[in-house]
């Protein structure tokens, strides 16, 4: 492997360099998943399935399984997520403009 497309590196490949450290500056692309919710849902049931979430991707199991796929989990909050949803959109849609990729 040449690199890893991360900000930092994969704690699963850790002697492979991302691509910042190989001479391409502020590069960063990496697949993620989250959950997400009709936006009328009550900030009750959101902090419920949040905590849910949470739990269960700190059990022991999940993590080790995680980890073992390469996945650096991030658990945040729903603001924070949201926060990180709007600053992907913006940086995304910016890439799309300066490609002059046309969406129909």
């Amino acid at each position: 492997m040449i690199a890893v497309t991360s900000a930092k590196r994969v704690p699963y490949w850790p002697d492979v360099p991302t691509l910042n450290e190989s001479g391409y500056p502020n590069y960063e692309a990496y697949a993620w998943f989250g959950v997400v919710a009709p936006a009328a849902t009550p900030r009750d049931i959101i902090a419920k399935i949040n905590a849910d979430i949470v739990a269960v991707l700190k059990t022991p199991a999940v993590a080790e399984s995680l980890a073992a796929q390469g996945a650096d989990v991030a658990i945040t909050t729903p603001e924070e997520f949201g926060r990180f949803l709007d600053a992907e959109h913006a940086r995304w849609s910016s890439a799309v403009k300066a490609a002059n990729i046309k969406i129909e």
